[in-house]
Protein backbone atom coordinates (compact mmCIF):
# COMPACT_ATOMS: atom_id res chain seq x y z
CA UNK A 1 0.00 0.00 0.00
CA UNK A 2 1.41 3.40 -0.95
CA UNK A 3 1.21 6.33 1.40
CA UNK A 4 2.74 9.79 1.63
CA UNK A 5 4.08 9.88 5.17
CA UNK A 6 5.45 12.77 7.25
CA UNK A 7 7.31 11.77 10.41
CA UNK A 8 8.28 13.84 13.41
CA UNK A 9 10.38 12.52 16.31
CA UNK A 10 9.75 13.98 19.73
CA UNK A 11 13.09 14.35 21.50
CA UNK A 12 11.66 14.49 25.00
CA UNK A 13 9.86 11.74 26.90
CA UNK A 14 6.25 12.86 27.05
CA UNK A 15 3.70 11.37 29.40
CA UNK A 16 0.79 9.51 27.92
CA UNK A 17 -1.63 12.11 29.34
CA UNK A 18 0.39 14.89 27.69
CA UNK A 19 -0.09 13.17 24.35
CA UNK A 20 -3.78 12.39 24.79
CA UNK A 21 -6.20 13.78 27.33
CA UNK A 22 -7.92 10.38 27.67
CA UNK A 23 -7.38 8.41 30.89
CA UNK A 24 -7.00 4.70 31.45
CA UNK A 25 -10.56 4.70 32.69
CA UNK A 26 -11.69 5.71 29.22
CA UNK A 27 -10.26 2.52 27.73
CA UNK A 28 -12.98 0.06 26.72
CA UNK A 29 -12.79 -3.64 27.56
CA UNK A 30 -10.66 -5.53 25.03
CA UNK A 31 -9.47 -2.30 23.44
CA UNK A 32 -5.72 -1.84 23.08
CA UNK A 33 -4.03 1.31 24.33
CA UNK A 34 -3.00 2.28 20.82
CA UNK A 35 -6.51 1.83 19.43
CA UNK A 36 -7.98 3.82 22.28
CA UNK A 37 -5.43 6.62 21.78
CA UNK A 38 -6.36 6.80 18.09
CA UNK A 39 -10.03 6.97 18.96
CA UNK A 40 -9.31 9.52 21.67
CA UNK A 41 -7.34 11.78 19.33
CA UNK A 42 -10.14 11.61 16.81
CA UNK A 43 -12.70 12.58 19.43
CA UNK A 44 -10.64 15.46 20.78
CA UNK A 45 -9.30 16.89 17.53
CA UNK A 46 -12.05 15.92 15.11
CA UNK A 47 -9.64 14.07 12.84
CA UNK A 48 -10.30 14.02 9.11
CA UNK A 49 -11.17 10.75 7.44
CA UNK A 50 -8.83 11.62 4.57
CA UNK A 51 -5.84 12.56 6.71
CA UNK A 52 -6.01 10.54 9.96
CA UNK A 53 -3.57 11.37 12.73
CA UNK A 54 -2.20 8.42 14.71
CA UNK A 55 -0.07 8.14 17.79
CA UNK A 56 1.63 4.81 18.46
CA UNK A 57 3.57 3.95 21.59
CA UNK A 58 6.50 1.76 20.59
CA UNK A 59 6.63 -1.39 22.74
CA UNK A 60 9.29 -1.28 25.43
CA UNK A 61 10.14 2.41 24.72
CA UNK A 62 9.05 5.75 26.13
CA UNK A 63 9.59 7.52 22.78
CA UNK A 64 6.64 8.29 20.55
CA UNK A 65 6.25 8.59 16.78
CA UNK A 66 3.56 10.73 15.18
CA UNK A 67 2.62 10.53 11.55
CA UNK A 68 0.20 11.83 8.97
CA UNK A 69 -1.15 9.35 6.49
CA UNK A 70 -2.60 10.26 3.10
CA UNK A 71 -4.03 7.09 1.52
CA UNK A 72 -4.70 6.89 -2.19
CA UNK A 73 -8.31 6.86 -3.22
CA UNK A 74 -9.98 3.57 -2.46
CA UNK A 75 -7.32 2.42 0.00
CA UNK A 76 -7.72 1.94 3.69
CA UNK A 77 -5.96 4.13 6.21
CA UNK A 78 -4.63 1.25 8.30
CA UNK A 79 -1.94 2.46 10.77
CA UNK A 80 1.57 2.29 9.32
CA UNK A 81 4.17 1.22 11.83
CA UNK A 82 7.59 2.90 11.87
CA UNK A 83 9.79 -0.15 11.67
CA UNK A 84 11.49 1.26 8.54
CA UNK A 85 11.93 4.82 9.74
CA UNK A 86 15.64 4.68 10.58
CA UNK A 87 16.88 5.95 7.21
CA UNK A 88 14.35 8.77 7.12
CA UNK A 89 15.01 9.69 10.72
CA UNK A 90 18.69 9.99 9.97
CA UNK A 91 17.90 12.55 7.28
CA UNK A 92 15.94 14.65 9.72
CA UNK A 93 18.98 15.11 11.93
CA UNK A 94 21.38 16.09 9.12
CA UNK A 95 22.74 19.60 9.56
CA UNK A 96 23.01 22.17 6.75
CA UNK A 97 26.45 22.42 5.15
CA UNK A 98 28.71 25.07 6.65
CA UNK A 99 29.24 28.21 4.53
CA UNK A 100 32.79 29.39 3.82
CA UNK A 101 33.85 32.62 5.47
CA UNK A 102 33.64 35.74 3.31
CA UNK A 103 36.81 37.26 1.88
CA UNK A 104 37.96 39.89 4.37
CA UNK A 105 41.16 41.68 5.37
CA UNK A 106 43.15 40.14 8.22
CA UNK A 107 44.81 43.47 9.05
CA UNK A 108 44.17 47.19 8.72
CA UNK A 109 47.31 49.13 7.83
CA UNK A 110 45.61 52.49 8.31
CA UNK A 111 46.12 55.61 6.21
CA UNK A 112 49.04 56.53 3.97
CA UNK A 113 49.16 60.32 3.36
CA UNK A 114 50.28 61.94 0.12
CA UNK A 115 50.77 65.65 -0.53
CA UNK A 116 51.65 68.04 -3.34
CA UNK A 117 53.82 71.19 -3.42
CA UNK A 118 52.51 74.23 -1.57
CA UNK A 119 52.04 76.08 -4.88
CA UNK A 120 51.37 74.82 -8.39
CA UNK A 121 51.18 77.06 -11.47
CA UNK A 122 49.27 75.77 -14.49
CA UNK A 123 48.71 77.28 -17.93
CA UNK A 124 45.02 78.08 -18.27
CA UNK A 125 44.89 76.25 -21.58
CA UNK A 126 46.96 73.22 -20.59
CA UNK A 127 45.94 70.26 -22.79
CA UNK A 128 43.31 67.91 -21.37
CA UNK A 129 44.97 64.81 -19.97
CA UNK A 130 48.30 66.47 -19.26
CA UNK A 131 49.89 65.76 -15.88
CA UNK A 132 50.67 68.96 -13.96
CA UNK A 133 51.95 67.43 -10.71
CA UNK A 134 52.85 63.95 -9.43
CA UNK A 135 53.88 62.37 -6.16
CA UNK A 136 54.93 58.79 -5.22
CA UNK A 137 55.14 57.43 -1.67
CA UNK A 138 55.54 54.02 0.00
CA UNK A 139 52.32 52.55 1.43
CA UNK A 140 52.86 52.10 5.17
CA UNK A 141 53.43 48.58 6.52
CA UNK A 142 52.96 46.63 3.30
CA UNK A 143 56.34 44.90 2.79
CA UNK A 144 56.06 41.20 3.77
CA UNK A 145 52.55 41.62 5.20
CA UNK A 146 49.71 39.08 4.96
CA UNK A 147 46.53 41.09 4.59
CA UNK A 148 43.62 38.69 3.94
CA UNK A 149 41.99 35.49 5.14
CA UNK A 150 42.38 32.29 3.11
CA UNK A 151 39.04 32.74 1.36
CA UNK A 152 40.51 35.72 -0.50
CA UNK A 153 43.47 33.69 -1.67
CA UNK A 154 41.24 31.02 -3.21
CA UNK A 155 38.00 32.64 -4.33
CA UNK A 156 38.00 36.25 -3.17
CA UNK A 157 38.34 39.55 -5.03
CA UNK A 158 40.62 42.53 -4.39
CA UNK A 159 39.81 46.09 -5.48
CA UNK A 160 41.82 49.32 -5.85
CA UNK A 161 39.06 51.93 -6.09
CA UNK A 162 38.24 55.55 -5.42
CA UNK A 163 35.18 54.30 -3.51
CA UNK A 164 32.89 51.28 -3.22
CA UNK A 165 30.47 50.62 -6.02
CA UNK A 166 30.86 49.76 -9.69
CA UNK A 167 34.42 49.34 -10.98
CA UNK A 168 35.14 52.10 -13.52
CA UNK A 169 38.35 51.55 -15.47
CA UNK A 170 40.70 54.56 -15.65
CA UNK A 171 38.51 56.53 -13.29
CA UNK A 172 39.55 60.15 -12.68
CA UNK A 173 38.78 61.59 -9.25
CA UNK A 174 37.58 65.15 -8.74
CA UNK A 175 39.22 68.08 -6.97
CA UNK A 176 38.11 71.47 -5.72
CA UNK A 177 40.00 73.29 -8.51
CA UNK A 178 38.26 73.88 -11.84
CA UNK A 179 39.67 71.74 -14.63
CA UNK A 180 41.84 69.58 -12.34
CA UNK A 181 41.28 65.90 -11.47
CA UNK A 182 43.51 63.13 -10.21
CA UNK A 183 44.51 59.56 -10.97
CA UNK A 184 46.13 57.05 -8.60
CA UNK A 185 48.03 53.82 -9.23
CA UNK A 186 49.71 51.11 -7.14
CA UNK A 187 52.96 49.32 -7.96
CA UNK A 188 55.25 46.79 -6.28
CA UNK A 189 54.05 44.37 -3.62
CA UNK A 190 53.73 41.52 -6.11
CA UNK A 191 50.95 43.34 -7.97
CA UNK A 192 50.76 42.76 -11.74
CA UNK A 193 52.31 46.03 -12.96
CA UNK A 194 50.81 49.45 -12.27
CA UNK A 195 47.27 49.11 -10.93
CA UNK A 196 45.21 52.23 -11.67
CA UNK A 197 41.88 53.27 -10.20
CA UNK A 198 39.58 51.42 -10.60
CA UNK A 199 40.94 47.85 -10.86
CA UNK A 200 39.43 44.51 -9.79
CA UNK A 201 41.76 41.54 -9.21
CA UNK A 202 41.13 37.88 -8.42
CA UNK A 203 42.68 37.07 -5.05
CA UNK A 204 43.95 33.78 -6.43
CA UNK A 205 46.08 35.67 -8.99
CA UNK A 206 48.05 37.49 -6.29
CA UNK A 207 50.95 36.26 -4.13
CA UNK A 208 49.68 34.26 -1.15
CA UNK A 209 51.02 32.96 2.12
CA UNK A 210 49.46 29.63 3.14
CA UNK A 211 46.39 30.48 1.09
CA UNK A 212 46.06 34.09 2.25
CA UNK A 213 47.02 37.07 0.08
CA UNK A 214 50.13 39.00 1.08
CA UNK A 215 52.60 41.63 -0.16
CA UNK A 216 56.04 40.06 -0.66
CA UNK A 217 57.58 43.53 -1.11
CA UNK A 218 56.88 47.23 -0.60
CA UNK A 219 53.78 48.73 -2.24
CA UNK A 220 54.01 52.25 -3.69
CA UNK A 221 51.23 54.66 -4.64
CA UNK A 222 51.55 57.32 -7.33
CA UNK A 223 49.04 60.17 -7.51
CA UNK A 224 48.87 62.51 -10.50
CA UNK A 225 47.02 65.79 -10.89
CA UNK A 226 45.64 65.89 -14.43
CA UNK A 227 43.91 68.49 -16.57
CA UNK A 228 40.25 67.71 -17.29
CA UNK A 229 39.16 71.02 -18.84
CA UNK A 230 39.77 74.80 -18.75
CA UNK A 231 41.83 75.42 -15.63
CA UNK A 232 41.00 77.77 -12.77
CA UNK A 233 42.72 78.78 -9.54
CA UNK A 234 42.06 77.75 -5.93
CA UNK A 235 43.15 75.64 -2.98
CA UNK A 236 43.31 71.91 -3.59
CA UNK A 237 41.20 69.19 -1.95
CA UNK A 238 40.19 65.80 -3.32
CA UNK A 239 36.67 64.56 -3.99
CA UNK A 240 34.68 67.46 -2.52
CA UNK A 241 31.86 66.24 -4.79
CA UNK A 242 31.25 63.24 -7.00
CA UNK A 243 31.57 59.52 -6.32
CA UNK A 244 34.72 59.66 -4.16
CA UNK A 245 35.23 60.20 -0.43
CA UNK A 246 36.42 63.69 0.58
CA UNK A 247 40.22 63.85 1.05
CA UNK A 248 40.65 60.14 0.27
CA UNK A 249 42.67 59.15 -2.80
CA UNK A 250 41.57 55.51 -2.85
CA UNK A 251 40.93 52.27 -0.96
CA UNK A 252 42.56 48.83 -1.20
CA UNK A 253 39.41 46.78 -0.63
CA UNK A 254 39.73 43.13 0.38
CA UNK A 255 36.55 41.29 -0.57
CA UNK A 256 33.23 42.72 -1.71
CA UNK A 257 31.98 43.85 1.71
CA UNK A 258 33.65 47.29 1.70
CA UNK A 259 36.45 46.40 4.15
CA UNK A 260 39.93 47.64 3.27
CA UNK A 261 43.51 46.75 4.16
CA UNK A 262 44.68 50.34 3.69
CA UNK A 263 43.64 53.63 2.18
CA UNK A 264 45.55 56.60 0.76
CA UNK A 265 44.58 60.10 1.91
CA UNK A 266 45.52 63.67 1.02
CA UNK A 267 45.13 66.68 3.36
CA UNK A 268 42.84 69.45 2.15
CA UNK A 269 43.73 73.09 1.45
CA UNK A 270 47.50 72.59 1.62
CA UNK A 271 48.25 73.30 -2.05
CA UNK A 272 47.40 76.56 -3.85
CA UNK A 273 46.82 76.17 -7.59
CA UNK A 274 47.30 79.19 -9.85
CA UNK A 275 46.06 79.22 -13.43
CA UNK A 276 48.62 81.15 -15.42
CA UNK A 277 47.69 82.92 -18.62
CA UNK A 278 47.04 86.22 -20.26
CA UNK A 279 44.11 88.44 -21.06
CA UNK A 280 44.01 89.73 -24.62
CA UNK A 281 43.24 93.46 -24.51
CA UNK A 282 43.03 93.81 -28.32
CA UNK A 283 40.70 90.97 -29.29
CA UNK A 284 39.76 92.57 -32.61
CA UNK A 285 42.40 94.36 -34.66
CA UNK A 286 41.85 96.27 -37.91
CA UNK A 287 44.94 96.74 -40.06
CA UNK A 288 44.60 99.30 -42.84
CA UNK A 289 47.27 98.94 -45.52
CA UNK A 290 48.02 101.85 -47.84
CA UNK A 291 46.99 101.98 -51.49
CA UNK A 292 49.83 100.95 -53.79
CA UNK A 293 50.42 100.87 -57.55
CA UNK A 294 50.35 97.60 -59.46
CA UNK A 295 53.87 98.35 -60.59
CA UNK A 296 55.19 97.86 -57.03
CA UNK A 297 54.18 94.20 -57.30
CA UNK A 298 55.83 93.55 -60.63
CA UNK A 299 56.73 89.88 -60.15
CA UNK A 300 55.67 86.87 -58.04
CA UNK A 301 56.95 87.20 -54.46
CA UNK A 302 57.31 91.00 -54.61
CA UNK A 303 56.06 92.76 -51.42
CA UNK A 304 54.97 96.30 -50.67
CA UNK A 305 52.92 98.46 -48.27
CA UNK A 306 54.37 97.32 -44.93
CA UNK A 307 52.07 98.34 -42.07
CA UNK A 308 52.84 97.71 -38.35
CA UNK A 309 50.27 96.56 -35.79
CA UNK A 310 50.38 94.77 -32.44
CA UNK A 311 48.56 92.29 -30.23
CA UNK A 312 48.30 93.55 -26.64
CA UNK A 313 48.05 91.26 -23.57
CA UNK A 314 48.07 91.44 -19.81
CA UNK A 315 49.92 88.42 -18.38
CA UNK A 316 51.09 86.85 -15.16
CA UNK A 317 54.84 86.81 -14.72
CA UNK A 318 56.60 83.81 -16.22
CA UNK A 319 53.91 82.81 -18.71
CA UNK A 320 55.33 81.54 -21.99
CA UNK A 321 53.14 82.95 -24.74
CA UNK A 322 52.65 81.13 -28.05
CA UNK A 323 50.52 82.23 -31.00
CA UNK A 324 48.93 80.57 -34.02
CA UNK A 325 47.46 82.60 -36.91
CA UNK A 326 44.64 80.96 -38.88
CA UNK A 327 43.36 81.95 -42.33
CA UNK A 328 39.67 82.71 -41.66
CA UNK A 329 38.70 82.10 -45.30
CA UNK A 330 40.68 78.86 -45.66
CA UNK A 331 41.19 76.99 -42.37
CA UNK A 332 43.43 74.40 -44.03
CA UNK A 333 45.91 77.01 -45.28
CA UNK A 334 49.40 76.33 -43.90
CA UNK A 335 51.32 78.60 -46.29
CA UNK A 336 52.77 82.03 -45.47
CA UNK A 337 50.25 83.88 -47.67
CA UNK A 338 46.86 84.92 -46.33
CA UNK A 339 44.17 84.46 -48.98
CA UNK A 340 41.63 87.11 -49.90
CA UNK A 341 38.01 87.09 -48.77
CA UNK A 342 35.04 87.10 -51.17
CA UNK A 343 34.71 90.91 -50.88
CA UNK A 344 38.03 91.43 -52.72
CA UNK A 345 38.12 92.56 -56.38
CA UNK A 346 41.91 92.49 -56.90
CA UNK A 347 43.61 89.31 -58.17
CA UNK A 348 47.17 88.04 -58.16
CA UNK A 349 47.84 89.44 -54.70
CA UNK A 350 47.75 88.22 -51.08
CA UNK A 351 48.81 89.37 -47.63
CA UNK A 352 51.62 88.35 -45.29
CA UNK A 353 52.25 88.87 -41.57
CA UNK A 354 55.84 89.25 -40.37
CA UNK A 355 57.19 88.71 -36.86
CA UNK A 356 60.63 90.23 -36.39
CA UNK A 357 61.71 89.56 -39.94
CA UNK A 358 60.16 86.08 -40.18
CA UNK A 359 57.11 85.58 -42.37
CA UNK A 360 54.49 83.73 -40.32
CA UNK A 361 52.85 80.58 -41.64
CA UNK A 362 49.17 79.84 -40.95
CA UNK A 363 47.82 76.88 -39.03
CA UNK A 364 44.73 75.37 -37.37
CA UNK A 365 42.78 77.21 -34.70
CA UNK A 366 44.24 75.27 -31.74
CA UNK A 367 46.02 76.02 -28.47
CA UNK A 368 47.64 72.60 -28.26
CA UNK A 369 51.40 72.50 -27.88
CA UNK A 370 53.05 71.79 -31.23
CA UNK A 371 50.19 73.02 -33.41
CA UNK A 372 51.30 73.53 -37.02
CA UNK A 373 53.00 76.94 -37.49
CA UNK A 374 52.60 77.85 -33.82
CA UNK A 375 55.29 80.37 -32.82
CA UNK A 376 56.66 81.82 -29.60
CA UNK A 377 55.98 85.43 -28.69
CA UNK A 378 58.24 85.27 -25.61
CA UNK A 379 57.88 84.98 -21.83
CA UNK A 380 55.77 87.53 -19.99
CA UNK A 381 57.44 89.57 -17.26
CA UNK A 382 54.10 90.37 -15.66
CA UNK A 383 51.61 93.07 -16.62
CA UNK A 384 51.26 94.45 -20.16
CA UNK A 385 52.87 92.49 -22.98
CA UNK A 386 52.91 93.72 -26.60
CA UNK A 387 53.52 91.50 -29.61
CA UNK A 388 54.66 93.70 -32.56
CA UNK A 389 53.82 92.46 -36.07
CA UNK A 390 53.81 93.80 -39.64
CA UNK A 391 51.36 93.20 -42.49
CA UNK A 392 52.20 93.66 -46.22
CA UNK A 393 50.98 92.94 -49.75
CA UNK A 394 52.63 90.10 -51.69
CA UNK A 395 52.36 89.22 -55.38
CA UNK A 396 51.03 85.71 -56.02
CA UNK A 397 50.82 83.56 -59.15
CA UNK A 398 48.45 84.50 -61.98
CA UNK A 399 47.59 87.80 -63.57
CA UNK A 400 47.62 90.95 -61.42
CA UNK A 401 44.34 92.90 -61.47
CA UNK A 402 44.03 96.15 -59.49
CA UNK A 403 41.14 96.36 -57.06
CA UNK A 404 40.08 96.05 -53.45
CA UNK A 405 42.11 93.74 -51.16
CA UNK A 406 40.42 92.30 -48.06
CA UNK A 407 41.62 89.42 -45.86
CA UNK A 408 40.89 88.07 -42.37
CA UNK A 409 42.88 86.01 -39.88
CA UNK A 410 42.32 84.84 -36.32
CA UNK A 411 44.96 84.37 -33.64
CA UNK A 412 44.96 81.73 -30.92
CA UNK A 413 47.02 82.19 -27.77
CA UNK A 414 48.64 79.23 -26.04
CA UNK A 415 50.18 79.63 -22.59
CA UNK A 416 52.77 77.00 -21.75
Amino acid sequence: MDFVKIYTFLLRKPSRRACCPCTQADQKPGQSRATRFNACMGEEAGRSATAPFGTEMLPGRDSMVSFLRFPHEGQSSRPWYPGALLAIAALLFCTAPAHAAACNPSINLGDTPVSFPATISIPVNAPIGSVIATTTVAVSGTAGTTYSNTTCGTSGTIYWQINTGPVVANRVGTTSVKGIGYTASLSGGGLPGNISTDTQLAGSSLPNNSGADYFPSQVFVTVNLVVTGPVGSGTLSLNPTGSGVPNVVGFYYVGALGNYAFRVVSPANVTAVTAMGCTVTTPSIAVNLPAISAASLGSAGAAAGKTPFEIDLTCASGVRVNVTLTDASNMSNVSTTLGLTTGSTATGVGLQVINGGTTIGYGPDSALIGTTNQWSAGTASGGVMKIPLTAQYVRTAGSLTPGKVTAAATFTMSYQ
